[in-house]
């Protein structure tokens, strides 16, 4: 973060943990934990968005959590598989 005066700070540690999962969570070996917090959901999702890391994969990974809000807009090859991974609740 750049402050005004031109000095800069180190990120929060919620926002690195964040952006550590996201880079991992192409390896994971399954789905993210049922019911996570919306305002965690959204860190993930939005940290996914930002580094254009959303995919059927990383999607794939929150069929066990309610997701309030989704942007695909900016997202490459968004096909219906992405959604189906969602619908049915099915983790591949």
């Amino acid at each position: 973060m750049v402050h005004s005066d031109g000095t800069k700070s180190p990120k929060p540690l919620a926002v690195l943990a964040t952006e550590q999962l996201c880079r991992s969570l192409v390896y994971a070996n399954g789905p993210l934990p049922a019911n996570l917090p919306p305002d965690v959901i959204y860190a993930i999702l939005d940290c996914l968005h930002c580094h254009r890391a959303l995919n059927a994969k990383t999607l794939s990974m929150f069929c066990n959590n309610e997701l309030p809000d989704l942007q695909l807009d900016e997202c490459r090859g968004v096909t219906d598989e992405w959604l189906q991974q969602l619908i049915h609740g099915s983790y591949e």
